[in-house]
């Protein structure tokens, strides 16, 4: 994708990006009436890595608008749009390109030796370890400035968790590496903190246009919001963490193998 525009894209390139949407829009609408996993979500992360950032980002935004013709559109169907795309987006530019392999390479390199697994391993410990340093760092400043310890439950909670997602690709210096475990441990990382984040302000702003400024925009408003959202957000985030760890892998490699033999997004 590097030196060509989103807009000249060709056929074959068009029609990848639809199946995508689809993809994310059933697997959305299964789970959503069946059981309590996210696959939409799994999947635009999935689009996000395999595709790159902005092939991405128009699959999350397409794919949310077109899931709220069953799930109901209303105000909230933009902030869900941009929620998505942003994920997606995201994950194109913080995973490596997945490097294509003939098949004979990846069963060559699918046992991986201890060392391979011990690094794998260490690069999903890598954020949680930076944000359960980060959400300390939170703890102690408010216990330092004298708050109490539930003003750590709101908006806090997800502001220092993004900061310690942040510390976890800095301090790694080089792009995540496309495994399932590595994979699922930064989904369940980014859905709680980037859509449950942005979605929980929405709800804020939301609520406040709605009834006409009668509820005011103020920081106990947002800390509310944010604490009574942890519980979706989490199980949110669980449940998408869930699907791309036993599909994300296989998904990818079918992705992949599309992607060699019509020369689309072709890795530069």
């Amino acid at each position: 994708m590097k030196g060509k525009k989103l807009w000249h894209l060709q056929a074959r390139e068009i029609v990848m990006l639809a199946v995508m949407i689809a993809l994310c829009v059933v697997g959305n609408t299964i789970c959503s009436h069946t059981v309590p996993l996210h696959a939409g979500t799994a999947i635009t992360i999935l689009s996000g890595i395999s595709l790159g950032a902005g092939p991405g980002f128009i699959v999350g935004i397409v794919a949310r608008f077109v899931c709220n013709f069953f799930d109901g559109q209303g105000p909230w169907t933009i902030w869900q749009m941009f929620s998505w795309g942003l994920l997606a987006a995201i994950s194109g530019v913080c995973f490596q390109p997945v490097k294509r392999q003939t098949l004979l390479e990846r069963q060559r390199k699918k046992k991986l030796s201890i060392v391979e697994v011990g690094r794998q391993a260490r690069d999903s410990l890598m954020i949680l370890l930076c944000m359960m340093v980060a959400l300390l760092c939170g703890l102690l400043v408010v216990l330092l400035t004298g708050k109490s310890l539930d003003d750590m439950v709101g908006w806090r909670l997800y502001a220092w968790g993004g900061v310690g997602l942040l510390m976890g690709v800095f301090f790694k210096k080089k792009k995540l590496v496309v495994h399932p475990l590595v994979m699922s441990v930064y989904t369940l990382c980014i859905v709680f903190i980037v859509y449950g984040g942005i979605m929980n302000f929405a709800t804020l702003v939301m609520q406040h246009l709605v009834n006409k400024g009668e509820d005011p925009m103020t920081l106990q408003a947002l800390r509310a919001l944010y604490i009574t959202g942890v519980p979706y957000d989490l199980s949110h985030a669980i449940g998408a963490a869930i699907c791309v760890f036993f599909v994300g892998e296989s998904l990818l490699q079918k992705m992949e193998r599309i992607q060699i033999k019509y020369n689309i997004f072709p890795k530069k």
